[in-house]
This record gives C-alpha cells, structure tokens and sequence, in this order.
C-alpha cells in the first residue's frame, strides 16, 4: 500500500508539474494575433483588450483606457492613455502559460506584469 501511494504521488506531483509548464515566448505577430488579440487581459485594477485592428481599449480604476498596438521585432509594441494621463509607448516580451499572460517591459529588460487571459 505504502508504495502505491507514493507512486502514485510521485506521478500525481509530476503531472501537476508539468501542467504547470514553462512560460512560452509570442515569438510573432501571427502568434500574437492568434493567442491574445481580441482577449481580455485582466489585471488587479482594471483590464485591456488589444484588438487585431491594432487599437486597445480597457479601463484602470475605473478610468477608460484607450491606445493602439504594433508588432516590432518580436516584441508587442503598445501605446496606451489612462483618461488623459499618457503612458507614452512601450515594447513588450510576450509570454503565455495557460491563460496567464506574463508581460515584461522595455524589451524584456525592465518590470514583469503577469495578468489573466480571458
């Protein structure tokens, strides 16, 4: 008995593991496009959507949240505005893992986001 229980945890942890997987990298515009736009990225305080068309839309505290976004050398390249405060420009490293977005600022060197991918 003893030793079926601890293969069968020795699996049940290996599978839990697993699904928990690694972080994948959007290398391409058409990952991009196909994996997050048009998704609802939904963080503590508010939520965005960047549209295939390029625009964005969201709100953060209850302020609308509007902007644009582009694909540049495998980063997503967005442009946001909170009400009138501008967030300016900012590239990003895409990654997913589930339906968990993990977004790392100025080209992967900078703060790391982690939101909700509904």
């Amino acid at each position: 008995m003893f030793k079926a229980t601890t293969i069968i945890l020795s699996v049940g942890l290996s599978v839990a593991a697993g699904a928990a997987g690694a972080w994948e990298r959007i290398q391409t515009e058409a990952q991009y496009r196909e994996r997050v736009a048009g998704r609802q990225i939904t963080l503590e305080n508010g939520h965005v959507t960047f549209a295939a068309d390029g625009s964005a839309a969201g709100a953060w505290n209850g302020t609308p949240m509007v902007g644009s976004w582009t694909w540049s050398d495998g980063f997503h390249c967005r442009t946001l505005r909170i009400g009138s405060n501008d967030l300016g420009t900012d590239c990003q490293l895409i990654e997913l893992q589930g339906n968990e977005l993990r977004a790392t600022a100025q080209r992967g060197q900078g703060r790391v986001t982690t939101a909700s991918l509904n």
